[in-house]
């Protein structure tokens, strides 16, 4: 192909991987997220049944811990391995403005997680738990709405023309002078 041609807009990235850092912070940003909202119930059991099963006994830093490890990493390691062996890793089309508003999720999420560390830690209510309680939790809700609406939009745009039609003649109809 010549440098002046492009490629078709439904190739982006099909040829080529992405980074591990890119979906490592997809996978941190959205797995726990998704983790949590379809199967909450049967990660709290997942949670008693460890603890019970390993003895380890039901301080309040030992649930925090085993708390950590199936709500935030398994959810990562899954969602990231899903996205690193599949091709739905290439097929996502990430935007600048989605990474961003990714960057900022992860940091707040970041902030959460050393937060329930220093619980585990220090068997306290942690170092940062104004921060994390006040503002932290609307502004990453926000920031991961945001990057999930950009990447599913921008994704569409580039892989379905039917998207990309409706999208331009719907458009150009609420965009019409009156």
């Amino acid at each position: 192909m010549h440098e002046s041609e492009s490629p078709p807009s439904n190739q982006i990235g099909a040829a080529r991987q992405r980074p591990l850092w890119m979906l490592a912070l997809l996978a941190f940003g959205l797995g726990p997220l998704l983790f949590r909202l379809l199967f909450d119930s049967q990660l709290a059991a997942a949670s008693t049944w460890l603890v019970a099963a390993l003895d380890i006994g039901f301080h309040r830093s030992d649930i925090h811990l085993t708390r950590l490890l199936l709500r935030v990493a398994l959810p990562t390691l899954l969602v990231l391995a899903l996205l690193r062996f599949t091709p739905l890793g290439r097929w996502i089309v990430m935007t600048p403005a989605a990474l961003a508003l990714l960057l900022i999720e992860n940091a707040f999420f970041g902030l959460y997680v050393f937060n329930q560390v220093s619980v585990y830690v220090l068997n306290d209510d942690g170092l940062l738990r104004q921060l994390v309680k006040g503002p932290a939790q609307p502004i990453a809700l926000v920031c991961v709405s945001g990057a999930t609406l950009l990447l599913l939009c921008a994704t569409a745009w580039h892989r379905s023309s039917a998207f990309k039609r409706w999208l331009t003649s719907s458009g150009q109809s609420w965009l019409r002078p009156l």
